[in-house]
């Protein structure tokens, strides 16, 4: 294992602040940081629940680093994709009658009425 003192010196360390859902209030004490400071940091980063981190740590320069446990991971487009081939092929192999997708309203979409110039004018004082 290598050990740069320079580096630890110049950059420090991370302090684990969360493991496996649990806090390190040892660790909390060593920072000088409230378990309510934490949470409103948890809160700023879109995280409800403590026990919802795996692992979080504070870095030298403050800011939070965060990992979610597994089931509270968001699904990657991959695996959404993997997921409705699945449900695909399964209904297939059941005689399920697919049903065509739904064609989205051109007007529903104020992107594509902007890019066309569609309803320009209409409706305004």
């Amino acid at each position: 294992m290598k050990f740069d003192l320079t580096e630890t010196i110049s950059t420090g360390k991370a302090k684990i602040v969360i493991e496996n859902g649990q806090l390190n209030i040892a660790n909390l004490k060593k920072l000088r940081m409230s378990v309510d400071r934490l949470e409103t940091r948890l809160r700023q980063s879109g995280i409800t629940s403590i026990e919802d981190v795996k692992h979080a740590t504070i870095e030298f320069s403050g800011l939070l680093g965060y990992e979610l446990q597994e089931d509270k991971q968001a699904a990657t487009k991959a695996e959404i994709k993997e997921l409705l081939d699945e449900i695909t092929h399964l209904k297939q192999a059941l005689g399920v009658m697919m049903k065509p997708a739904k064609q989205e309203r051109q007007s529903s979409n104020i992107f594509t009425e902007v890019k066309n110039k569609q309803f320009e004018g209409e409706n305004e004082p």
